[in-house]
C-alpha cells in the first residue's frame, strides 16, 4: 500500500512548535511531509492533494484545511486546536472561518464527504476557541474528538497525543 503524504498547514512558516518533531516521526514512518503556511492559496494546495493525502491543519491552518477539503478528496483530515473565528463570533450555532466573511460558512457536508476520516484535537483551556465551539465543530463534522486538558493551542515542542492518533491511522509498512 502506498504511504500517505501529509500536508501540514500551519499559521506561519516557522518551526517553533511541534512541526519539525512530527515531521521527523513521519519521516521515520516513511511518509512525506509537505509544510505550508495558512496563507498559501487554495488553488496551489489543491494540486498537492489526492486520495493518498492526509491534511493536517493547526490553528488558523485548520481553517484552510477545512476550505481545502471542501474541494479536494483526501485520505483523512486532522484539525489541531482549530482557530476558525474570533471569540465574539465563536458560538455553538456559528462556526465560521476567520479567512472569509460571515456569509461564507464552511460546507461541512462536502468536508465529510471528501475525507475518509476526520480527527479533531482540542482542549478546554484553549484561549481562542471556546469549549462550546470546539464541541459544535466536532459534532458537525462527526469527527473523532480528543478533548485533552492542559494542551491550550498545542504549541509545545512535541505533540505525543497527536502522533499517537495519527500513527494509528497510518497503514502498516
Amino acid at each position: 500500500m502506498k504511504r500517505p503524504r501529509i500536508l501540514l498547514l500551519v499559521p506561519a512558516a516557522d518551526d517553533s512548535n511541534w512541526y519539525p518533531w512530527l515531521a521527523a516521526k513521519l519521516d521515520a514512518a516513511k511518509c512525506k511531509v509537505v509544510l505550508r503556511c495558512a496563507m498559501t492559496p487554495l488553488a496551489a494546495l489543491r494540486d498537492e492533494c489526492d486520495r493518498d493525502t492526509i491534511v493536517l491543519g493547526h490553528r488558523s491552518g485548520a481553517g484552510l484545511a477545512l476550505r481545502l477539503t471542501e474541494q479536494a478528496q483526501v485520505l483523512g483530515l486532522i484539525l489541531v486546536a482549530p482557530y476558525l473565528a474570533g471569540p465574539p463570533r465563536c458560538t455553538v450555532g456559528s462556526v465560521h472561518s476567520h479567512l472569509h466573511d460571515d456569509s461564507d460558512a464552511f460546507q461541512y457536508t462536502k468536508v465529510r464527504r471528501n475525507c475518509g476520516w476526520i480527527l479533531h484535537l482540542g482542549s478546554p483551556d484553549d484561549l481562542y476557541t471556546p469549549t462550546p465551539a470546539q464541541i459544535a465543530l466536532a459534532q458537525t463534522l462527526h469527527s473523532d474528538f480528543y478533548f485533552l486538558p492542559g494542551r491550550a493551542q498545542y504549541t509545545t515542542i512535541e505533540a505525543h497525543d497527536l502522533w499517537a492518533v495519527l500513527a494509528a491511522k497510518l497503514p502498516p509498512l
